[in-house]
């Protein structure tokens, strides 16, 4: 739906810009680019595109960086961090269940099959997991450096220090506005009442 709704935004001549509330997103990296992606076709029209968080973790904040502004209320936190994966191992659960997992392997970096025939990761199934998430970090500390105009190594410390207050935030330069919900209204016309904004 919301994919639809940018699509239109960036083709109906009679809406002006975006103000786009984002919350605790549960979604995968190709749909975080996905979205991304229509973001930049808004812009690409004329339209700013406004972000607005009260509190964010990492997919809420790389979305918003595709934004024009970002907006957070001064008692809102960002909490950028690293990247984990989890892995989860049935080989114990298997033989409890007197199951056996039948795969066959081919190649050491074939790692489909370890979850249901080990109980750890292998050298190089670890050596492979590592990599993908190297890529995903540099990706993230790419877009927000580009996109908040900072260098790879400032992210990489903002990253570092976890947990941040807004007005850090802001002091960083990671935020461009402080300001509540009830707020909004008034940072987007600049006091001008005539506007026709639907928030």
């Amino acid at each position: 739906a919301c994919m639809d709704r940018l699509n239109q935004a960036a083709r109906d001549k009679s809406i002006k810009g975006v103000l786009l509330h984002i919350d605790s997103l549960e979604i995968g990296w190709a749909k975080l680019n996905e979205l991304q992606t229509a973001i930049a076709e808004v812009r690409a029209s004329g339209k700013p595109v406004w972000a607005s968080m009260n509190d964010a973790g990492n997919k809420d904040y790389l979305l918003a960086t595709a934004c024009d502004r970002i907006i957070m209320p001064e008692s809102g936190t960002l909490m950028l961090t690293g990247l984990q994966a989890e892995v989860t191992f049935y080989k114990n659960l298997f033989e409890m269940l007197d199951i056996k997992a039948d795969m066959l392997r081919v190649g050491a970096f074939k790692s489909a099959a370890e979850p249901y025939t080990r109980t750890e990761m292998s050298d190089e199934f670890r050596e492979e997991m590592e990599a993908i998430l190297d890529d995903y970090y540099a990706s993230m500390v790419n877009q927000i450096s580009s996109a908040r105009k900072l260098t790879d190594e400032v992210v990489r410390g903002i990253i570092d220090e976890g947990l941040i207050t807004v007005p850090r935030a802001k002091e960083l330069g990671l935020v461009d506005d402080l300001a509540y919900e009830d707020q909004l209204m008034a940072l987007i016309t600049g006091g001008d009442d005539s506007l026709d904004v639907r928030i």
